[in-house]
């Protein structure tokens, strides 16, 4: 396929109105629309079995603004790893690219990058959300991969690597974003970074859970209330998931079981009324769901069996009944009278 298909008129005038949006005229509502429904639609389009253009290609599309050139690569490297079947040197090459952007948004602690920015909240969760997967993923490859042995090629790659995806920096660049969020009591350079800093310590959050910090993951979350409809994470279904999934299981191995029980009822109940009208089926993520629903479900029925006096939804019961519940039924006695 030759470049002049790739970047045709219509890609080049998202690419020309996206960095509006972003850095220029900085309205959300025609952000929004760009993000969620014409890069979709484009992909589909023309990239359905090939990467988006690099960021060489459309620099001229947008003044060569070297921040959103930045956010670009993630957004365009984000839709490849969904759609594509990347290589190692693929997943390599992904560092660089969030090293870039988060040195560009740091770099507003130095007087530079960063400001003059628009952000969606769902494109700041999408951003960090996909920072920690692929972190959790490069880990599982090089492991699996000295473990079984792989093609040398490839260990040679590992090798040459060593410092790509590494924890600390990881930690380094969370850290540094919430630190600038204004979380800590001072004034965020942007709303950008208030966006960003806040779903960079959802993100911290899920990233100590998987560590096994436990505390770690709840001290994260300092200053957020799950269960306050106005937070920032609330009506994006994947950030809510991933955050009561996350602070559940922390809650459960902290033996806070009462904790745990409510902040996961309360996702299962939602996930549940997402089957029930199809809304989540239309999520890209949907067998996800499916996964994380039902291991709630089977943690639930372990705090049940350890803690009975805690309260859990008698249609959750039901369910941890038919799944892993064992004569005679760990229904309450209303429910077993309906019976």
């Amino acid at each position: 396929m030759s470049d002049s298909h790739l970047l045709t008129e219509s890609v080049k005038d998202f690419i020309f109105d996206l960095h509006d949006s972003v850095r220029r005229s900085q309205r959300p509502a025609e952000l929004k629309v760009l993000y969620g429904q014409t890069f979709p639609e484009l992909s589909q389009k023309y990239y359905s079995s090939e990467p988006w253009p690099p960021a060489s290609a459309v620099a001229a599309e947008c003044e060569s603004d070297e921040l959103f050139l930045a956010l670009y690569d993630e957004l365009t490297f984000r839709h490849m790893f969904a759609s594509l079947r990347p290589t190692l040197q693929d997943k390599i090459d992904c560092w660089g690219v969030y090293e870039s952007l988060f040195d560009k948004l740091l770099a507003v602690s130095h007087g530079t990058g960063g400001k003059g920015l628009c952000m969606l909240p769902e494109w700041a969760f999408e951003i960090m959300h996909e920072f920690v997967y692929q972190f959790q993923g490069f880990c599982q490859l090089r492991a699996s991969a000295v473990a079984r042995g792989t093609e040398p090629d490839d260990l040679k790659l590992l090798e040459e690597n060593r410092g790509c995806w590494a924890v600390e920096k990881v930690m380094k660049y969370l850290h540094g974003l919430v630190r600038l969020s204004g979380r800590n009591g001072t004034a965020a350079p942007g709303e950008a970074h208030k966006v960003l800093g806040y779903f960079a310590a959802l993100s911290l959050s899920r990233l100590e859970c998987l560590l096994g910090d436990f505390r770690g993951s709840l001290e994260a979350l300092d200053g957020v209330d799950l269960f306050d409809k106005e937070e920032m994470f609330f009506p994006l279904f994947p950030a809510r998931l991933s955050l009561f999934y996350h602070a559940g299981v922390s809650y459960f191995v902290l033996r806070r079981y009462r904790d745990a029980a409510r902040v996961m009822s309360s996702m299962v109940v939602a996930i549940n009324a997402g089957f029930k009208t199809g809304e989540l089926k239309k999520l890209p993520d949907f067998e996800q769901f499916v996964k994380l629903n039902d291991r709630m479900i089977a943690l639930l029925a372990v705090i049940y069996h350890v803690q009975p006096a805690i309260k859990i939804n008698e249609a959750i019961l039901r369910t941890i009944n038919e799944k892993h519940g064992e004569k005679p039924e760990i229904l309450p006695a209303s429910a077993a009278e309906e019976q």
